[in-house]
């Protein structure tokens, strides 16, 4: 079993990989975190798409537009694409298994396990159902 210890620490600056979440109305980007030429886990950027602009070569509203950091209202949008845009959701998952999620500002989660990622989204199902026996607005 490879353990960080007994990795050589081959790091190199690689690009982010970008992929549009069109049914989660999300941008997903990551970037693999490699030792001995190989992934052994990622870190993350997850935007909220709010809305879409109009774009002018597919003559579609098809532009992801995004909530700008730090913006005080709901007309505040990102102008640069995801250079000032505010992340939905960050963090990475390790070659242990461990990940870390940050929320906002002060939001943060510590996860050991993918089955512990997985436990998460069975509690939010969990809360999801309880929420409608409660008539809460979809």
């Amino acid at each position: 079993m490879k353990t960080k210890s007994n990795m050589k620490d081959n790091r190199e600056i690689k690009k982010w990989t970008t992929e549009q979440w069109e049914d989660l109305d999300l941008t997903f980007r990551f970037i693999d975190t490699v030792w001995d030429d190989e992934a052994h886990g990622f870190e993350f950027e997850i935007y909220e798409i709010i809305g879409k602009d109009f774009n002018e070569k597919t003559k579609k509203w098809d532009i992801p537009i995004y909530e700008r950091k730090g913006a005080t209202n709901s007309e505040d949008f990102s102008l640069n694409e995801l250079e000032d845009a505010q992340p939905y959701l960050t963090g990475l998952i390790k070659w242990d298994g461990c990940s870390h999620f940050y929320f906002g500002e002060d939001g943060y989660l510590h996860l050991c396990g993918l089955d512990r990622i997985e436990n998460l989204n069975k509690v939010l199902t969990k809360l999801i159902e309880l929420a409608k026996l409660k008539n809460v607005d979809e």
